[in-house]
C-alpha cells in the first residue's frame, strides 16, 4: 500500500500485513472498547491497528482501509489532565 510521508507529498510503500487488526488484542481499555464496537460492522473489511505514519513515530489507532476511515482513540485523561508531552506547558493546556 502507498501512503504519504508526514508533511510531504512523497508516497512510500508500506507493508500492511503486520498492521492487520487482531480484534481480540488489548492495546488499551478505551481502544478495545472501540474495536469491540466496530468489529460488528467492520469484520469483513480490511482494518489496520496501530499503523505507523510514514516519516514519523506517530501511529493511527484504527484504520478501515476499505471504507477510508481513521479512528483515533484518546482517553478523557488526555484532554482533561495536563500532560507535558501533549500540551508543552501549563499555559498551553489552559488555553485549550
Amino acid at each position: 500500500m502507498k501512503l504519504p510521508k508526514l508533511n510531504s507529498s512523497t508516497l512510500v510503500s508500506v507493508n500492511i500485513a503486520g498492521y492487520l487488526i487482531d480484534w481480540d488484542k488489548v492495546v488499551s481499555k478505551p481502544q478495545k472498547q472501540v474495536s469491540d464496537f466496530l468489529r460488528r460492522y467492520w469484520a469483513a473489511d480490511c482494518v489496520l491497528s496501530e499503523l505507523r505514519i510514514p516519516g514519523s513515530l506517530l501511529r493511527l489507532d484504527i484504520v478501515n482501509v476499505s471504507k477510508k476511515i481513521v479512528v483515533e482513540v484518546s482517553p478523557d485523561s488526555i484532554h482533561k489532565n495536563y500532560n507535558p508531552f501533549m500540551h508543552g506547558d501549563r499555559r498551553a493546556f489552559l488555553r485549550n
